[in-house]
């Protein structure tokens, strides 16, 4: 089997094509974007990169930590477990996947139906409507699950906004006006699609979560038609 050659094997020095080709093979980008928000172990990932089998997951692993993008570490005791996690260098990308992103939203074949997992739904909002303000701001903790796993697929997320901009990290929020606990994908449709919030979806404060919602659609509609990549 003939070995594959880059393009700068074939004396092409182009550094974005070197760039496409670290992050080019089938399910690698899928791995990376799992990562951006915080570390996660080899089952988490196996979960959220719905139809990777382990073999194929062990090898996006070894290559991207080959290339220097993931780095793999055993946490302290109690947990002992190892998880993976993106590299200072693996932690540019966001920018980069945030401009694909929006630049993707108007491709003429582009996905139609589908879901998204919690941390892919989370960087669609930071991609899409980072410029949503709220004055006077709110803070939601959003928790948010993937139906579609096996086992529910389930992290929680600070969203503060005011008028400086919004911001959405993994963890909880200080003081939070309310929590909204939803199926990833519902909430994208929620966000970018105009589906109605469920009512039992919110705890504490609706008005703070309505306000929050209507700002995300704002911000997405300025940019252009809905879209729920990342």
């Amino acid at each position: 089997m003939p070995l594959k050659r880059t393009y700068a094997d074939l004396g092409d020095a182009c550094r974005t094509a070197h760039g496409m080709e670290l992050i080019s093979e089938h399910w690698a980008y899928i791995v990376i974007r799992e990562l951006f928000l915080g570390p996660k172990r080899f089952s988490e990932l196996q979960q959220s990169a719905i139809g990777i089998t382990p073999t194929v997951l062990t090898t996006r692993l070894r290559s991207l930590i080959e290339r220097g993008i993931v780095a793999s570490r055993v946490l302290a005791p109690p947990a002992r477990v190892r998880v993976y996690e993106l590299t200072p260098w693996g932690h540019g990308l966001e920018p980069v996947m945030h401009a694909l992103g929006r630049w993707a939203q108007e491709s003429p074949t582009g996905p139609t139906s589908g879901g998204l997992t919690p941390d892919a739904t989370v960087l669609a909002m930071r991609t899409m409507v980072s410029g949503a303000r709220v004055d006077p701001g709110v803070s939601i903790g959003l928790h948010l699950h993937d139906s579609r796993a096996g086992q529910d697929l389930a992290y929680d997320y600070g969203v503060v906004c005011d008028g400086d901009g919004l911001t959405v990290e993994r963890g909880d929020v200080e003081r939070a006006d309310a929590d909204v606990s939803i199926d990833s994908s519902a909430w994208a449709e929620v966000v970018f699609d105009g589906a109605d919030l469920p009512a039992e979806a919110v705890t504490g404060d609706e008005g703070a979560v309505a306000r929050l919602v209507a700002a995300m659609r704002r911000a997405a509609a300025e940019i252009g038609p809905a879209d729920r990549s990342s």
